[in-house]
């Protein structure tokens, strides 16, 4: 078995020889056969030209796309690991148990968590004492602004009953202006009550007073001005005549003779 594997090893080397040149020794060939080096300046750049040592190849505008894409991708995955990062230090809070912060006016019985959920008892406690004091108001306020509304409609029902009344009794008035007297003079009835009536009356004299003295103040500036004018007409015809230079300008010795006759 050991010589046949020999014998067939052997017969291999010859055939593999007669593949190269018979006189050609072997290191020649391997020394042929090894391929040429290339020195790294001589290396050609991806864009076809050669590349100086230490400046990066001009990349192509799909390569600086690609670039552009592989740097915004790297820019989102470290924005993502910042935020799983700041999410996981916000649940390590979230997960730690709150402490509550007890006053020193509360009282203390030397257990911190008996004191602490009789503190937490305290504020819930407060909290609704609160809670129902407010509502409490609230009810007051609408209570008062509710009866504030009735009472100002009743009112005003009352207010527009009486002028209903005057006016079916024939009289002719403004509301607006009697209800003006009305709370200037605050006429009153025998329940102490508003009397439109009376204001009535009295805003009735008051334009009669206001007519008359319209009246006689016209009168008084007609008579000023009477006067005025009978002054001054009496003045013109008091007023001595004489001849001046001026009125005597182209006038005649005839005329003048005649005037004077």
């Amino acid at each position: 078995m050991l010589e046949d594997f020999t014998a067939s090893v052997e017969q291999e080397g010859k055939v593999g020889e007669s593949a190269f040149e018979p006189d050609a020794p072997i290191q020649k060939e391997t020394e042929s056969a090894a391929p040429t080096e290339t020195k790294p300046e001589d290396k050609p750049s991806q864009g076809g030209e050669s590349t100086p040592v230490g400046q990066k190849p001009q990349l192509t505008p799909r390569q600086q796309r690609e670039e552009s894409r592989w740097q915004k991708a790297q820019a989102e995955l470290a924005e993502l690991r910042k935020f799983k990062e700041e999410a996981a230090q916000k649940f390590l809070q979230y997960e730690k148990p709150a402490t509550t912060q007890i006053p020193e006016w509360f009282p203390k019985s030397g257990n911190q968590q008996v004191d602490e959920q009789k503190y937490k008892e305290y504020l819930s406690y407060e909290s609704g004492v609160k809670a129902q004091i407010k509502q409490e108001l609230l009810e007051d306020q609408t209570r008062e602004a509710k009866a504030k509304a009735e009472e100002e409609a009743k009112w005003t029902d009352w207010v527009n009953d009486s002028l209903d009344k005057l006016e079916d009794s024939g009289k002719k008035f403004d509301r607006n202006e009697l209800q003006a007297i009305a709370l200037k003079y605050l006429p009153s009835d025998e329940q102490g009550n508003i009397d439109f009536g009376k204001a009535y009356e009295i805003m009735t004299e008051l334009k009669r007073v206001e007519a008359a003295a319209k009246v006689q103040k016209d009168t008084a500036r007609k008579e000023i001005g009477s006067l005025a004018t009978t002054s001054k007409s009496g003045a013109e015809s008091a007023k001595p005549k004489f001849e001046t230079q001026q009125s005597l300008r182209n006038r005649s010795f005839d005329q003048l003779i005649r005037e004077t006759n």
